[in-house]
């Protein structure tokens, strides 16, 4: 059975001592023409102002939780203010895209690191025709082993429909943050 290709972004599952996940509870501004959505990686760009990470160059700052007013932030012409997951020890569920022909996402990938894909925000209709946006992140398959990846690989989502291979949803955390020195990995 296959994975299914449905990438939703980073997706708190839990914390590496077992403590809560908790929202930072500052609020942040998005950089004007910058578009976030929940499960997207950000980085600081001033005090204050984050924006969405670029692939493989940044130390990332967090993950957008949601908007302050809203769940959602689907244009650059909305409120511009974020909620974030920001705490390094928080444990994220990513697919993995696998642009490559064969999938590096094997069993023994866990304590590698990788970076991650940046794709624009997908959107879609939601209650009151209000235009909603969520993540397209995913961690990238062919830069798993890297020894400077953005992602710390933990394991995967141990669930039925979830084979190591092609889109695997992997557990994660933030290697790279602007937060704390990175590990080099395996």
């Amino acid at each position: 059975m296959s994975n299914v290709d449905e990438p939703r972004g980073a997706t708190p599952v839990g914390h590496l001592n077992g403590g809560e996940i908790r929202i930072d509870p500052n609020t942040f501004e998005v950089t004007a023409t910058k578009i976030c959505a929940p499960g997207d990686f950000v980085v600081m760009v001033d005090a204050g102002t984050v924006e969405p990470a670029t692939a493989g160059a940044n130390l990332i700052y967090g993950v957008v939780a949601g908007g302050k007013n809203s769940q959602y932030i689907a244009s650059a012409d909305t409120d511009r203010e974020v909620l974030l997951y920001t705490d390094p020890g928080i444990i994220y569920e990513i697919q993995g895209d696998d642009l490559s022909s064969s999938s590096k996402a094997i069993e023994g990938c866990v304590g590698h690191t990788a970076d991650i894909v940046v794709t624009a925000a997908g959107t879609y209709t939601g209650p009151y025709g209000v235009t909603m946006a969520y993540s397209k992140h995913e961690l990238d398959d062919s830069t798993i082993g890297d020894a400077s990846g953005e992602l710390m690989i933990v394991g995967k989502k141990e669930t039925p429909d979830n084979e190591w291979g092609e889109h695997c949803k992997l557990h994660v955390i933030i290697n790279q943050t602007q937060l704390h020195q990175a590990g080099a990995g395996l």
